[in-house]
């Protein structure tokens, strides 16, 4: 599991204010990611919820649908970006919508590996609790559908590029499985690949 590391205010207030214009919420925070191997850590931010309610029981429509399954316990629906068309240099958030298929018991925590595909040895790692840390995965009840934002800057030098969203739940040095791997496109490692943003 990664670790936090301080920001600087002036580094902070800039790139705030680039998600601020891009729309995102002023309950924005920042951390800043260790690099893990020899991959290099970018900032991830995390939104908070603004919703009274943490979880709906009104099935989402992800603009990108996607399927998986981790212990037979969260299924993985699919991801909303936004802006629609992500530019290298500038911010962009994504969502991921998950379905409770049953109470979950332990408090797993995501991960969010963004890594891109044209051979550049970097990763984007948003490790995290679901729902900027409000709504544990040991809360989540049966027919929940959880709604999970995070946003970061793309880096400039990626553009024309492709970058792969791979996403799991983990506690610890475990992975929760993934239960339906021939149904789904995953690593073999229980690492899921929820989607790719595609840079113009």
């Amino acid at each position: 599991m990664l670790r936090t590391a301080p920001v600087s205010n002036l580094r902070f207030a800039i790139l705030f204010a680039l998600l601020v214009a891009a729309g995102c919420s002023q309950n924005c925070s920042c951390l800043m990611q260790r690099a893990q191997s020899s991959y290099v850590a970018r900032e991830v931010f995390h939104q908070a919820a603004t919703q009274a309610h943490l979880a709906s029981r009104t099935a989402p429509k992800p603009m990108h649908p996607g399927k998986g399954k981790f212990g037979d316990q969260i299924e993985y629906l699919g991801y909303d970006v936004d802006p629609v068309q992500p530019q290298a240099g500038g911010p962009v958030a994504i969502t991921f919508h998950y379905l409770a298929l049953k109470n979950v018991a332990r408090d797993w925590e995501v991960f969010v590996h963004i890594d891109d595909r044209g051979g550049r040895n970097e990763r984007i790692n948003g490790d995290h609790y679901p729902v900027n840390n409000e709504f544990h995965t040991n809360q989540w009840k049966q027919g929940d559908y959880i709604a999970d934002r995070i946003a970061f800057v793309i880096p400039s030098y990626q553009a024309h590029s492709a970058l792969d969203l791979w996403m799991g739940f983990y506690d610890g040095d475990e992975r929760l499985p993934i239960s339906n791997p021939k149904e789904c496109e995953n690593d073999g490692n229980n690492r899921l690949l929820a989607g790719t943003l595609q840079l113009p």
